[in-house]
């Protein structure tokens, strides 16, 4: 690339907005930079810093991660991670769970289980939960976990 031309760079944004209930959207983005030879100190540099700090890492390999689907809800038990606050999945699928419904964390030995409330929109079994978990102390982790089916309270407790 040569100095004084400039390069386009376009992202496709897929987002949900949420307050009572959740709108999927998309917008199309395109910026367009100046190319330079020589890099300058950037008083934004702790903002793009602080930012990558904020942003989903992957869970460590170290946690115990499982989800089980049981009559209404799906269950996610995370052992390994610390229970500081209150833990929030922000699902990468739409309509698998409600996102409105609160979602309730219950202590288990080495960690925690969240309770999710099936979407009503949900019409087959799912094979994976996918998505975001913020745990109390504001970090996030991706997630992508395996669905299993339980037919009685009593296997997933086991779990």
């Amino acid at each position: 690339m040569k100095e004084g031309v400039s390069e386009r760079i376009a992202a496709r944004v897929h987002y949900l907005v949420c307050r009572d209930i959740c709108i999927p959207g998309q917008k199309q983005l395109v910026l367009t930079l100046p190319v330079k030879n020589r890099t300058e100190n950037s008083s934004d540099l702790p903002l793009f810093e602080a930012t990558r700090e904020r942003l989903p890492r992957l869970a460590p390999t170290s946690w115990k991660i499982s989800a089980t689907s049981l009559g209404d809800e799906f269950m996610l038990n995370l052992k390994g991670g610390k229970l500081t606050g209150s833990p929030e999945f922000f699902p990468l699928e739409v309509d698998q769970i409600e996102n409105a419904a609160p979602q309730k964390a219950t202590t288990i030995p080495g960690g925690f289980r969240l309770h999710l409330k099936k979407s009503n929109q949900l019409l087959k079994p799912i094979p994976r939960l996918r998505g975001v978990m913020v745990l109390g102390d504001g970090m996030a982790y991706q997630l992508d976990v395996p669905v299993s089916r339980s037919s009685s309270h009593a296997q997933s407790i086991k779990n």
